[in-house]
């Protein structure tokens, strides 16, 4: 009925069975760890990108509210003498002095490519400012069509009385 096969012919049939399976098995792991670190790479540099337009646009906003309003602060009455907290008072800002010191302020830290001043606001007491830079990818992604992102941050800042108690 069955026939015995010594052992060696057994070893070799078995090993002749499994010739050329791993060849799959390295490409399919091949494929799966270099299209893990493209993408580990690409998310890496837009939050790198973020982090560093965050800072810049930071900078420049609290360059841009340390520009007086002399006029308000000099001349005007304090708030606290209406009934107002003094650790909440704000010092005035001069809104056209802070708009143009936050321009050239992120002119200066230019990060590789223009940053674009999406809105400014100031109110006298506080700054908001929205600003957005585009950036390449550094693997670009053909099945996604992905080349380049677009980064848009929303910073404020307040310039306040420090009272010492």
């Amino acid at each position: 009925m069955f026939e015995k096969k010594p052992l060696a012919q057994l070893r070799k049939l078995i090993i002749e069975d499994e010739e050329g399976s791993i060849a799959p098995l390295i490409l399919v792991y091949f494929t799966v760890i270099m299209s893990s670190i493209f993408v580990i790479a690409n998310v890496a540099s837009v939050y790198i990108a973020r982090r560093e337009l965050i800072a810049a646009a930071e900078g420049a906003l609290s360059k841009a509210s340390q520009e007086l309003d002399e006029f308000r602060y000099y001349y005007a009455l304090p708030k606290a003498m209406f009934g107002e907290s003094s650790q909440n008072a704000a010092i005035p800002i001069n809104c056209n002095d802070a708009s143009l010191t936050f321009r050239r302020e992120l002119s200066v830290t230019q990060l590789n490519s223009a940053i674009s001043i999406v809105e400014f606001e100031c109110n006298g007491e506080d700054l908001r400012a929205s600003v957005s830079k585009r950036a390449r990818l550094p693997f670009e992604l053909p099945i996604f069509k992905i080349q380049e992102f677009t980064n848009q941050v929303n910073v404020a800042a307040r310039s306040i009385y420090l009272n010492k108690l």
